[in-house]
């Protein structure tokens, strides 16, 4: 089986994301306005062009069915705001979630903590120097929100910031029961470890935004392994409150 990886951001609100060639790694940053490209066999992804606001946010969706071929390349901007809350037709529930196994867990942790050592040392974002920056501490309702995105996209069969009841990011961590002043997120598939997931969004301008961001204090993660040709699926939401 072919694998790939992409990853995407969603920052207060911001969002990445991008496809990449069947042996390379796949991320891509959400925004305002995002672009895609979609080539043929699943490889690598990434989404890497930020960008921020405080009240709206224009997106165009790209959503993959399980019977489409996955994406190559693909870019998408991040974008920030504070989050415009929306009625949605159903909680996220972490209670309907299935036991987490140990693996997925610890990469989870293995996320958090390197985030945390590029926050503390600062970084260089797509030529913008992002200076040391406080930790972002581990919250449950966002790792929730993380989680069950992360499931969500792998049992839909689909790659994108909104699922297909068409929530956004802030609208499933707000029904998570994080009241947020400011969100974000990063998405990305096929990639197998934490370290090769955090390596591609520090590599991505937008998704190195976000995770540099100042703006955020508490961060939740999801990882979910698949059967399909990219095999893993990670969600990055960051918070606020």
């Amino acid at each position: 089986m072919m694998t790939a990886d992409r990853l995407v951001i969603f920052l207060g609100l911001a969002l990445a994301g991008c496809a990449a060639p069947a042996s390379a790694p796949l991320h891509r940053p959400a925004a305002p306005q995002r672009t895609a490209s979609v080539p043929s066999p699943p490889t690598a992804q990434c989404d890497d062009e930020p960008t921020s606001h405080t009240t709206r946010r224009s997106t165009t969706r790209v959503r993959r069915s399980k019977s489409a071929r996955p994406r190559q390349t693909q870019s998408r901007r991040p974008v920030r705001r504070t989050p415009k809350r929306r009625a949605t037709a159903s909680a996220v529930s972490c209670e309907g979630l299935p036991a987490w196994p140990a693996d997925r867990i610890a990469n989870e942790q293995s996320v958090v903590e390197l985030v945390n050592h590029h926050r503390a040392r600062g970084a260089t974002c797509g030529g913008k120097w992002f200076g040391p920056v406080a930790a972002v501490r581990a919250n449950a309702q966002l790792q929730c929100a993380a989680r069950a995105h992360s499931r969500s996209m792998a049992v839909s069969g689909f790659f994108d910031h909104d699922d297909p009841q068409g929530r956004s990011p802030s609208d499933r961590i707000a029904s998570a029961g994080y009241r947020a002043r400011a969100t974000g997120e990063n998405i990305s598939a096929g990639r197998a470890s934490a370290a090769a997931v955090v390596s591609a969004w520090m590599d991505s301008p937008g998704h190195c935004a976000n995770i540099m961001s100042p703006s955020f204090t508490e961060i939740g993660v999801g990882h979910q392994t698949s059967a399909d040709a990219y095999g893993h699926y990670w969600t990055q939401n960051f918070g606020r409150r």
